[in-house]
């Protein structure tokens, strides 16, 4: 949260003390007329406003800022926190239940848990981002380590996605949202070559949509037939994957429009 705050003042909430002793800390409490909570206003269907676009920039920035050479890396060895809240019970535990793919997703894993490259958050989902005067605000960083930028992304990407399947009538706009979060990020990206993040990118998006919906943490919102488009997808995806992210996103859409658009 404070190099959240470093980056923008404003876009995590303020730290007023904190307490090794009794394990905790004390931070803003977010409300007002101005403020809603993303999640909320996706599964609203409420139609987008830039939402996207502006905590893509801010991702982007945090990652750049997390990438320059006098960037203090030490507080976030997490690696193993990381890998015990997010690569298991997403990645490795869904590789389980699909052993026909089971070494890919494993392999991705395993990258992801070597990788330092930036500060990742590891939780950049629409239910961690309130916005306050229509800017974003990032909550629960517990997952925050170094490692790789593709996490993020996707992780983000991924819930706008599921959304768009979820909402059929919202279904231009929230994958129109997901365009417009990959335009607004790749800006940032100097720590490493845009075509390599693409291809991550492409690769790791469908290993998650399987996961939310064969991993540990599945979304409660889909129901069994909109499950299974999200399931018949991410494996088409995950045995071809594109090698852009517009690409991908592209592909989604064209197989959501070949399935049956009935809602659970």
């Amino acid at each position: 949260l404070k190099v959240a705050d470093s980056v923008d003042p404003g876009v995590a909430p303020r730290l007023f003390g904190c307490s090794d002793n009794l394990h905790g800390f004390a931070m803003e409490y977010i409300e007002g007329s101005d403020v809603f909570l993303w999640k909320t206003a996706l599964l609203a269907g409420q139609k987008p406003k830039g939402e996207a676009g502006r905590v893509a920039d801010l991702l982007g920035r945090i990652h750049a800022r997390s990438a320059e050479p006098e960037f203090d890396r030490r507080p976030f060895d997490n690696r193993d926190d990381f890998e015990a809240l997010r690569l298991e019970p997403y990645l490795r535990f869904t590789a389980t239940r699909h052993p026909q793919i089971g070494e890919r997703l494993t392999e991705v894993a395993d990258l992801l848990y070597q990788s330092e490259a930036v500060l990742v958050h590891g939780d950049v989902s629409p239910k961690n981002i309130i916005f306050r005067g229509g800017n974003p605000v990032l909550l629960d960083a517990e997952c925050a380590t170094m490692g790789d930028a593709s996490f993020d992304v996707a992780f983000c990407l991924n819930h706008l996605i599921l959304k768009a399947v979820h909402l059929p009538d919202m279904r231009s706009a929230y994958l129109g949202a997901a365009l417009e979060f990959w335009d607004s990020y790749r800006n940032h990206v100097m720590w490493e070559d845009i075509g390599a993040l693409h291809q991550k990118v492409s690769r790791l998006l469908p290993m998650l949509m399987l996961a939310r919906v064969d991993g540990k943490s599945p979304v409660e919102y889909l129901g069994p037939a909109t499950t299974d488009t999200v399931r018949k997808i991410a494996l088409a995806l995950i045995e071809a994957p594109r090698q852009t992210v517009p690409d991908t996103i592209d592909r989604i859409s064209s197989m959501l429009e070949g399935s049956d658009d009935g809602r659970d």
